[in-house]
């Protein structure tokens, strides 16, 4: 396990934060590296700029994948910091939010979410920020962690490594962020008549575990079906419907008695369609986000193509889903030009055309300072 050299990184947070353009640096760092909290947080205290991340199974730089490494990246617009406990019922979260959540003077700027994937209430968080701050701002971000979602301090933020929380830094400037995914419903609409979190208890009134098995079993056959909930999740999530607009996918972690465990929460009361995608689905989901990059309204590239350097935030379960060919998924993404950014554990994503949420098994683009 490579150990983090925490003078190299003081030295070059440093020469980041004393170009002029820069006004904040977002910190990707692998979660396999051996991180020490306390060398981090003296490089932290040292910084003369806001600076904000967190850690991932991986990150993306030079159009390949990275385990080991970190990213420091200059962001063109200063940050509002705070730190947010997860885990909250959605009433004490907004209240919490309504307490510390930093003035803002711009009705169109932007949240920069970096959030403990190991913890839950995460769409929650999302959800309360968009209530405070309105329809106009853009969502950006990603869950951070370990492939295998072992608990530890994970998101940097407040000077120090911490685990259970959200880093949020409003930044003061529109962005373009876009958006896509690439799978397909199966069955029917199913309404979540019982949950708790991010448990699925009844589908239609009926165990969510054998409905779920029961929409599979009709598109794979029995064999498939009676695999494990969460090797069945990796090629079938399900997706959270919404009018008009691509699912919100929920990826599978786990059987619970009767019921179903998702990675992220699903609201009782919404409906849900079990989903699939081959690899050539996928892969044109990527090409959908960075056409909408270009022109998110109009779903086309203006001449001269991007402006600056795109942000991803890029699920770790479709690489394990692409597998080789996750390759072709970064030439997508990096046929307008560079792109850096990391393997999250869900995406954040939200523009003031398209309502926030934390997405898993989805691909998200963004451009800060970039009016979309």
């Amino acid at each position: 396990m490579p150990q983090v050299d925490p003078d190299a990184l003081a030295s070059a947070v440093a020469e980041l934060a004393a170009e002029r353009d820069v006004q904040t640096i977002l910190l990707l760092g692998c979660s396999a590296d051996a991180w020490d909290p306390a060398a981090l947080a003296r490089v932290l205290a040292a910084a003369s700029i806001p600076l904000v991340g967190g850690l991932f199974p991986g990150i993306v730089v030079d159009g390949s994948v990275r385990e080991h490494g970190t990213l420091l990246i200059g962001l063109p617009v200063s940050a509002q910091v705070v730190t947010a406990p997860l885990g909250a019922p959605a009433p004490a979260q907004r209240a919490w939010l309504e307490r510390h959540l930093p003035q803002v003077a711009s009705d169109q700027g932007t949240a920069l979410v970096l959030a403990d994937a190991a913890e839950g209430g995460i769409a929650t968080l999302v959800h309360a920020l968009h209530d405070l701050l309105g329809p106009t701002w853009s969502y950006l971000g990603g869950g951070t962690g370990h492939r295998d979602l072992t608990p530890g301090p994970t998101v940097v933020a407040g000077g120090q490594l911490r685990s259970g929380v959200a880093a949020v830094a409003l930044l003061d400037a529109p962005s373009t962020v876009a958006v896509a995914h690439g799978w397909s419903p199966l069955g029917r609409h199913l309404p979540v008549t019982r949950s708790d979190g991010r448990t699925i208890e009844l589908l239609d009134g009926q165990p969510a575990a054998r409905i779920y098995r029961e929409v599979v079993r009709g598109h794979a056959g029995e064999a498939v079906a009676s695999a494990p909930i969460e090797q069945l999740g990796r090629w079938y999530p399900l997706g959270i419907s919404r009018v008009g607009d691509e699912p919100v996918v929920r990826d599978l972690v786990a059987e619970v008695g009767d019921g179903v465990r998702c990675i992220a929460e699903v609201p009782q009361g919404c409906y849900v369609r079990v989903l699939h995608g081959d690899h050539a689905a996928l892969l044109a989901g990527a090409e959908q986000v960075t056409v909408g990059l270009s022109d998110p309204s109009a779903g086309a590239r203006p001449p001269g193509g991007r402006r600056g350097q795109p942000l991803l935030f890029d699920c770790i379960s479709r690489v394990l889903h692409l597998g080789d060919r996750y390759t072709e998924e970064l030439e997508l993404v990096t046929a307008d030009g560079p792109v850096v950014g990391a393997l999250t554990i869900g995406e954040v994503a939200g523009t003031p055309h398209r309502a926030p949420d934390f997405h898993n098994k989805t691909i998200v683009l963004g451009q800060v300072g970039v009016d979309g």
